[in-house]
């Protein structure tokens, strides 16, 4: 049966064809680099279970190229992570850490209004 963006016809010739939204697919490269500053607060439960959490903020690196026609771009934003999890200590120097990270870029948009002796003006940016 065809999904939604597929549908089956008959050509003029009675052979059976494929509608297809997408005939072909591009894979895109992606980057996505982090330079964070993080700290991590240490809760001592017992000597076996050390849970933790973390914040940090820095900053993310993307870049993203279209390999059909070489298109890039790439860019540079705030960013903010948060962190959780546990040490479970299998000896005095051996841990297994169980961890879940958010990461995110902030988007931002800042506009302003100027007045001066050489007049008025206005701007936004992102």
């Amino acid at each position: 049966m065809p999904g939604l963006l597929e549908s089956p016809f008959i050509n003029y010739f009675g052979k059976k064809n494929e509608l297809k939204a997408c005939p072909s697919k591009t894979t895109f490269d992606v980057a996505m680099n982090w330079i964070m500053l993080n700290g991590t607060n240490y809760i001592q439960v017992n000597e076996t279970v050390e849970p933790f959490i973390g914040a940090g903020i820095g900053m993310g690196i993307y870049s993203i190229e279209n390999p059909d026609n070489g298109n890039s771009q790439g860019g540079t934003k705030f960013s903010w992570a948060i962190r959780g999890g546990s040490n479970f200590w299998v000896s005095d120097n051996v841990a297994i850490r169980v961890q879940a990270n958010l990461m995110s870029a902030v988007q931002s948009v800042g506009g302003g209004l100027y007045f001066g002796t050489g007049g008025a003006g206005a701007g936004i940016s992102t």
